[in-house]
């Protein structure tokens, strides 16, 4: 259950804010800080907004709570000298997920995943009534049918699949039809309605490069907000067969020797963390043999 405990807040309560408008957030800094204020010098609304609690968060030496609250509650224009426009911009994840500590990046996409959530909720799915927030949890209620929804989370799977070559150890790595990057990287896809974890790993890789994969072990998981994703990692052994692309999803493949690998993401990502372990796990097997 996402409990919102702390939605009665104190106007003249200094906390630090995460600003979201059209999934965009407001920072000051170049994106690495947050803005500390009071709601009273934020908004001259004086009803109960929605100010959602995120948690506590430590900035220099200073830990406050953090609310989010959409920029739509606001008056930019009136906002105080340190946190207008000037002193601070808009930016998406994206721009700031390879740069921001991974605490303020996690408060981030979980208030723009929130704020995506109720824009995207406005309306009852089943009676197309429309939907009021629940103060009490994250959810949106229709209180014709009785309906309510939670934001949704949509989870991946994504897998460095390995295999022994010529004498060599080999890495597989794609790169997709849609990547913003063009780097290349492990395969993922998302789980599939009434499969596990390990099924969807087999599944994926077979459609994606038409490959067999053995020994599927978890490696770790990692929230990916765009919009909403949660990335499941496992590494894999090859078992048998040619690569054959799906060329609707995999604009390249092919298995890298370790030694020479492309360009790859960088390890704010759980793709990144997972090549880079499959490096320090062969180089720990080379110093023992």
């Amino acid at each position: 259950m996402l409990k919102n405990t702390h939605h009665a807040l104190d106007r003249q309560q200094s906390v630090y804010w995460i600003v979201v408008k059209n999934e965009m957030v407001w920072l000051l800094n170049q994106g690495q800080t947050l803005p500390k204020a009071r709601l009273s010098q934020l908004s001259q609304i004086e009803d109960d907004i929605d100010a959602l609690y995120l948690d506590e968060y430590e900035q220099g030496e200073e830990s406050l709570s953090c609310y989010a609250l959409d920029a739509d509650d606001l008056d930019l224009s009136q906002m105080p000298e340190d946190l207008a426009a000037g002193s601070g911009a808009w930016f998406s994840l994206r721009d700031i997920v390879a740069d921001v500590p991974v605490a303020l990046f996690d408060l981030t996409a979980k208030a723009l995943q929130f704020s995506h959530f109720h824009q995207t909720h406005r309306f009852c799915g089943r009676c197309g009534r429309p939907m009021q927030r629940v103060k009490w949890e994250v959810a949106n209620h229709c209180h014709a049918c009785k309906h309510r929804c939670y934001p949704r989370l949509s989870p991946c799977i994504i897998v460095a699949i390995t295999r022994h070559n010529a004498g060599k150890t080999q890495l597989l790595l794609a790169k997709g039809t849609k990547s913003a990057t063009g780097k290349f990287s492990a395969l993922a896809g998302f789980v599939e309605p009434s499969e596990t974890l390990e099924q969807a790993v087999s599944r994926e890789v077979f459609e994606e490069v038409g490959i067999e994969v053995k020994n599927i072990e978890y490696y770790a998981s990692q929230p990916w907000p765009f919009p909403h994703n949660i990335m499941v990692g496992f590494t894999a052994e090859y078992e048998s067969g040619d690569l054959v692309l799906d060329e609707k999803e995999i604009a390249e493949a092919a298995w890298f020797d370790l030694e020479q690998l492309p360009d790859v993401p960088r390890t704010y990502s759980i793709s990144g963390k997972l090549i880079q372990y499959v490096l320090q796990k062969h180089n720990a097997d080379s110093q023992v043999q």
